[in-house]
């Protein structure tokens, strides 16, 4: 719970603080104790002090402020275009009861434009009931227009509905599921998603993001489908493209910008990239400060991939560890350094996450666990730390490897068992035997298909038995992918 504070900006800290003391009764000043402590992660020191059950009060109180904290600042910073419309209706609602028919329903008809501007469905709605309502009289506008017109707003506002419903369930079972393809089909099927109809980039980003679940969740980008993708250049430019929806504009283009990567198409990565940021120009700062990180993380792996790994770690490096949403790029760094066989930095960084598997997987997501873990197991390894690196194989085995079972053409746990014969038997990495023990254990997928950090992994195992520098194997591995060559 203590992660729940790290929203807070540096300025709305001070704020913040501002607002308890306002809250607060005379020589009552334990909340915003609370609060230093929880900033400073000494939260214990005050519950020794006022005892368990009173520190879970006093906790509660603090986050139902934040709460309320966060909420005045939205509406002091953002007077938006709904609030202002919604507004103005009550105001439209208010003339016709008083018989100002005329300015009524010239107000009604300008606020219906705006709404439809921003695609606001459920405004729409409610100008058209308005005007239904009053469409007995004169000066209403075509009273069949009007039904027809709700009607298919209405329709358009289901089917919104219908793909917010179908994203919940499947974002909901996406975890619990080997076959993701099935998933998606039969949650479609149930929800009677019309994939032709009212697309927003809301929406699109919503499809772009259940395909890139599908492909984090497979390790199968290669086969990720992007049906939706022409309607993406539709909607930009046209009347939807609005301030309203930048913040979704900018996280479906770089949710795209990631499968391509993942697809390996590099130059279609990079376009998307560079169209995101310029997007993101027009968000709000706060906004910008946390894509940043993607984007870098984004720009680090096209990089590295394409055989500029110094300039992607130039790129990354120097990101606050402390700072969970710096996560992902600073596990691209460590794979960086590790790859230019700077082992003890690429170590001492990693070792700043040093918290448990399941405190980052509920903090960030499970696919960065079980990166975190490969990159530690063979960082282990290279430093002569055996024991660790058995250790670290030993928990993924117990937590994932039901999961990664689960994955079809997986090929982990088989690698897993390759990497413990390579450890007790070192000498033997160069040998036919241990080449042939590789073909027997393992089927190896056309390298286009394998995850990019997976094939990373791999890599390092087919450089130690090949006697070759493990950068040159991965881009080796990378450029060959177009010939649908296996990794070994």
């Amino acid at each position: 719970m203590n992660s729940f504070f790290e929203i807070l900006e540096k300025d709305q800290k001070s704020r913040f603080v501002k607002f308890l003391k306002s809250k607060n009764k005379v020589n009552e000043t334990k909340n915003v104790e609370l609060f230093y402590a929880i900033e400073s992660s000494k939260e214990n020191n005050i519950q020794k002090q006022i005892g368990s059950n009173a520190y879970r009060g006093l906790k509660k109180r603090l986050i139902d402020n934040l709460i309320n904290f966060l909420a005045e600042d939205l509406i002091r910073k953002e007077v938006t275009e709904e609030l202002k419309i919604i507004k103005q209706l009550v105001v439209a609602r208010k003339l016709m009861e008083m018989n100002y028919f005329r300015e009524g329903f010239k107000l009604l008809n300008k606020l219906r434009l705006r709404a439809e501007k921003i695609g606001y469905y459920s405004l729409i709605n409610e100008i058209y009931h308005t005007q239904i309502q009053f469409s007995f009289h004169e000066l209403a506008p075509n009273q069949d227009q009007l039904f027809q017109r709700l009607l298919s707003n209405s329709k358009a506002q289901l089917n919104q509905e219908k793909l917010n419903m179908a994203f919940a369930k499947i974002k909901k079972e996406i975890k619990q599921t080997s076959n993701v393809k099935d998933l998606i089909h039969s949650v479609y099927k149930k929800f009677e998603v019309d994939l032709n109809e009212g697309f927003n980039f809301k929406s699109l980003y919503q499809l772009a993001e259940l395909a890139n679940s599908e492909g984090a969740y497979s390790n199968d980008y290669y086969s990720v489908n992007l049906f939706f993708e022409d309607k993406v250049e539709e909607v930009i430019g046209s009347k939807l493209d609005l301030p309203k929806h930048y913040t979704y504009k900018a996280d479906l283009l770089l949710t795209l910008a990631n499968i391509y990567l993942r697809k390996r198409d590099f130059v279609k990565s990079e376009q998307y990239i560079l169209k995101a940021k310029l997007v993101l120009k027009n968000c709000s700062l706060e906004f910008q400060k946390v894509r940043d990180f993607q984007v870098k993380t984004l720009q680090g792996l096209r990089l590295t991939y394409s055989g500029e790994i110094d300039t992607s770690i130039d790129l990354l490096k120097d990101l606050d560890s402390k700072d969970l949403k710096s996560a992902y790029a600073n596990l691209v760094l460590v794979s960086n350094l590790f790859l230019k066989g700077k082992i003890k930095e690429a170590k001492s960084l990693i070792g700043k996450y040093y918290r448990s598997d399941s405190y980052y997987e509920n903090s960030l997501d499970r696919e960065w666990v079980l990166n975190k873990i490969y990159i530690e197991v063979i960082i282990a390894i290279e430093t002569g730390d055996i024991d660790y690196a058995e250790s670290r194989m030993n928990s993924l085995i117990r937590r994932y490897g039901a999961y990664l079972k689960s994955l079809p053409q997986s090929h982990v746990l088989p690698f897993v068992k390759l990497v413990r014969y390579y450890c007790r038997y070192p000498e033997e990495i160069t040998s036919e035997k241990f080449s042939t023990k590789v073909d027997m254990t393992i089927k190896w997928k056309p390298s286009e298909q394998e995850d990019l950090f997976l094939m990373t992994i791999f890599a390092w195992l087919k450089s130690k038995m090949q006697k070759k520098n493990l950068y040159a194997v991965v881009i080796e591995l990378v450029s060959n992918s177009s010939d649908k060559k296996n990794l070994f």
